[in-house]
């Protein structure tokens, strides 16, 4: 059964767990501003993912970037994979569910900026997918109380 925490026009889990032995597995993606990040056809260990958003929460500071705001969405990820720049704060791994995906994340005062791209030739079908840079905003409570919830993580 899908589940969802969170709104998907703010931001949102949605995740099915398919098997809980002998590791919590299932199908898991993000909705940042009503737009789906990741895919439902592959399957990926839930658990994994959880340590990954943990990790994520804690790193805020870290990935504390205004200047940033300054730029177009083409400059900034233009920057973001250059040889010339370090993007290892920013990138985010969250598994195999968002190998299409080129995937970064900055702060700036209270808000996360999502900036993301789907992949030109991507492993799997995203039908009527956005096209170009997305960049979104989500105030950090509103992630913090959606990757803290005990209840998503529960088989």
């Amino acid at each position: 059964m899908m589940r969802t925490i969170g709104s998907k026009e703010i931001f949102a889990i949605e995740m099915e767990i398919t098997t809980v032995k002998p590791y919590l597995m299932g199908k898991l993606c993000l909705w940042i501003g009503g737009v789906r990040v990741g895919t439902f056809d592959d399957e990926v260990m839930l658990l994994t993912i959880k340590s990954s958003l943990d990790s994520f929460l804690n790193e805020f500071d870290e990935i504390k970037n205004p200047e940033f705001t300054r730029m177009t969405d083409e400059d900034l990820f233009s920057l973001m994979y250059s040889d010339d720049f370090d993007n290892s704060p920013y990138l985010l791994h969250l598994g195999e569910s968002f190998d299409d995906f080129s995937f970064f994340a900055f702060t700036a005062e209270d808000e996360v900026h999502f900036v993301w791209k789907l992949q030109d030739k991507p492993y799997f079908s995203y039908p009527n997918y956005p096209e170009g840079v997305i960049h979104k905003k989500v105030k950090i409570k509103e992630i913090a109380e959606v990757i803290q919830n005990v209840d998503l993580w529960k088989p």
